[in-house]
């Protein structure tokens, strides 16, 4: 049977006939102008090659601008505030604090979806056993807001709105955090910037780092100052005359456990009913628990049942306990540890060293950067030996292709103007330098040398047909000038979602993306002109000393 085309045919043809004309038509002059280009680069080798190294200076100082840190800041739509109250300050006082604290950040924070406040000491210890801090005096209030898709500003704008309006409350210490308890956990918790200490002396080690503390609060962006090493809790401390509890058959495990029993209570018995059973704690009334004085009056029952006062054996003195002492490496240290706000971790930690340097450290003291800064340093190392690896297993890789070493040497200046266009696009578009953005240059390597690939090996195949330098870099340009548009076009668009992307986490992949995409959109386009450029320079060179 003959098929005759319906008329919904014949318009889809004709209007895939149209569409194919145009690009056509469109694609043909970008072929042509792209040969004209390439013969007058060709013909004015000394600017092309003087302005590439022209913007790679520039680059280079624009780099300098380019905040770095460890890994990109995330809003985790999670914001918790730390009210801590001078030491020795009861439960009850820290909780009416907290309690404010949180009415004031309910009213002003948008989009809470929900929130909660604890104080005092938790369960079997769990936020110490975290990295947290947990006392009489230390209260949290956690909220959770809406994903950040759905409102108009982010968790760092938040908070330094929020800020002035927990000043109000004396003696109180407000710390704000926007990291969630799962990423605290994952990480090590901590804040950005931490100074560590090192040295064995506490009274130096504590005006040492109040001095530091000091430094730090005149540097711009730096919020929520903290010095690690505590004062100590106030405390009665039962001092023992061991001789004398000897002599009256009472023993330092038997005074200990019964002043314990007395003033935290014990469990007697227990109270069962209805099939449950219930803990029955039995203490001293609240009127003999309220003064210390009241110590010395209670009895402590030795071996043979005598009541003996507690005051015939022991002497109550009030002091303060002892502090925290923190080791690394067996060495004592104090960090002093603060939050960044509107700064890069990098340019923040210069300028702390700058001002470091006008003051005098103790002897047997060291100060040095931990934290993030640490973790940033040894990853930027570690990444900069695997870029320089990359690039040496480029090179190799593609001697044995081409069976010259001239030819992928050429190559490899694709790599340099790739990482171009990486520092063009990190700095337009406000983001730093991070481990993330470093991993995309990285990819770089593998990826921006192929559209110089693909132009000198065309090249080559024209060279050896008795084609001219010139009219090989032409020609080469002009029939590879498709596919290498149609790879990098394909390439970006399948990078995009990585940049436009606005979900919780994109804060961290958006970086990899412009990375990837700046530097190859920078380097195709300046590859295309300056590859050939260079390869008539070296071709150039070979032919006279084959003359010679």
């Amino acid at each position: 049977y003959l098929k005759i085309p319906s008329q919904e045919m014949k318009k889809s043809s004709k209007l895939y006939q149209r569409f194919y004309s145009f690009t056509e038509k469109l694609l043909s002059g970008m072929d042509r102008q792209y040969s004209k280009l390439i013969r007058v680069s060709l013909n004015h080798r000394k600017i092309v090659i003087f302005g590439t190294i022209g913007l790679f200076i520039f680059t280079i100082f624009l780099a300098k601008k380019v905040g770095t840190e460890f890994m990109p800041y995330q809003d985790n739509a999670q914001l918790q505030v730390t009210v801590e109250m001078p030491v020795g300050t009861k439960v009850s006082e820290t909780g009416k604090v907290v309690m404010a604290a949180q009415d004031i950040l309910v009213k002003n924070t948008p989009a809470i979806v929900s929130y909660f406040s604890n104080w005092g000491y938790g369960s079997e210890g769990l936020m110490s056993a975290f990295g947290g801090e947990e006392g009489t005096n230390i209260g949290r209030v956690t909220l959770r807001l809406v994903s950040k898709d759905y409102r108009e500003k982010n968790i760092k704008q938040i908070i330094t709105e929020l800020r002035p309006l927990l000043a109000k409350f004396p003696g109180a210490s407000i710390k704000f955090s926007s990291e969630d308890f799962m990423s605290r956990m994952m990480t090590g918790g901590g804040k950005p910037l931490v100074l560590e200490l090192r040295g064995y002396d506490l009274e130096d080690g504590k005006k040492l780092a109040e001095e530091v503390s000091g430094i730090m609060g005149t540097v711009q962006g730096i919020k929520d100052i903290e010095i690690s090493r505590k004062e100590g809790r106030p405390e009665a401390q039962i001092e023992i005359d061991r001789l004398k509890a000897a002599q009256l058959g009472l023993d330092i495990q038997n005074i200990a456990r019964t002043t314990r029993d007395y003033l935290d209570g014990v469990s007697a018995t227990k109270f069962r009913r209805a099939g449950d059973e219930y803990d029955v704690y039995i203490r001293l009334k609240e009127s003999d628990r309220q003064s210390f004085s009241k110590l010395d009056n209670m009895f402590i029952y030795n071996a043979l049942g005598e009541k003996i006062k507690l005051s015939s054996v022991s002497k109550i003195k009030y002091n303060y306990g002892p502090v925290k002492i923190e080791r690394t490496y067996q060495e004592r240290v104090l960090r002093v540890t603060a939050d960044i706000f509107d700064r890069d971790l990098g340019s923040t930690v210069k300028e702390i060293e700058a001002k470091l340097k006008n003051i005098k450290i103790p002897d047997g003291f060291t100060v040095k950067f931990g934290g993030a800064r640490e973790e940033q340093q040894k990853s930027f190392r570690l990444l900069f030996l695997a870029l320089i690896l990359g690039i040496i297993l480029v090179y190799m890789v593609m001697a044995s292709q081409f069976e010259s070493y001239r030819d992928p040497f050429i190559i490899l200046f694709a790599v340099p103007l790739a990482l171009m266009g990486t520092i063009w696009f990190l700095f337009i578009f406000g983001e730093h330098l991070s481990v993330v953005s470093f991993i995309g240059m990285i990819m770089l390597v593998g990826v921006a040398v192929n559209n110089a690939i693909v132009l000198i090996d065309y090249t080559n195949i024209l060279r050896a047909r008795g084609y001219s330098v010139f009219d090989a870099a032409s020609e080469a340009g002009r029939a590879r000038l498709r596919p290498i548009l149609m790879t990098t076009v394909t390439t970006l668009f399948g990078l995009l979602p990585l940049v436009i992307q606005k979900g919780e986490g994109s804060e961290t992949w958006r970086p990899l993306g412009l990375s990837v995409i700046g530097g190859l959109l920078v380097s195709t386009i300046i590859v295309l002109v300056f590859i050939p450029v260079l390869y008539s320079i070296f071709e150039q060179r070979m032919k006279k000393k084959k003359e010679e």
